[in-house]
């Protein structure tokens, strides 16, 4: 099965969407909910805010906590769950070309750490307001994310330059 774009197992409890990016918090669907082996469109970054999350997509048995985060690039298949009650996770997703174009499209599923982490972690700090200080704010941190986690060098760097030179002036 292939998920549409923003399209995840679970209610939106908030969204933004914001130059290219969708950000959304989510609460899983209980853990006896069937999840079919499915893949998504887009790539996206799940930082789990609460519940342990359980997916196939990266090599590893235990589940992820709060505050791991995981980024799928676009077309990987997966089976993904939250074990028990409570789960909850943002999710910030990136168009497949847009995703090719920052240098996120190559490469495997993976845990973040370092700065991909720090940075994944900031994000889900962020309201999801239509604030415009706000918005900025969570444009330049999906940036920020994006760069910091390009498995191809240089490819965020364009846009990093970009920004600093912009806030600059």
């Amino acid at each position: 099965m292939r998920l549409k774009h923003t399209q995840f197992y679970g209610c939106f409890d908030e969204r933004c969407d914001v130059a290219g990016f969708s950000i959304a918090r989510l609460t899983a669907q209980s853990a006896e909910h069937p999840v079919a082996p499915h893949e998504h469109e887009d790539g996206h970054f799940i930082v789990v805010l609460e519940g342990r999350y359980h997916s196939s997509a990266r090599d590893a048995a235990a589940p992820l906590g709060p505050g791991d985060v995981l980024w799928n690039p676009p077309g990987t298949r997966h089976v993904d769950t939250f074990s028990g009650s409570g789960g909850r996770f943002l999710a910030l997703s990136v168009t497949h070309a847009r995703a090719r174009t920052l240098g996120l499209a190559e490469g495997d599923a993976r845990c973040l750490q370092g700065e991909p982490r720090r940075e994944a972690l900031q994000l889900a700090l962020q309201p999801l307001s239509s604030d415009f200080g706000n918005v900025m704010e969570v444009e330049e941190l999906a940036h920020r994310l994006c760069a910091s986690t390009a498995t191809r060098p240089g490819c965020g760097a364009a846009w990093s330059n970009w920004w600093t030179n912009a806030a600059s002036r």
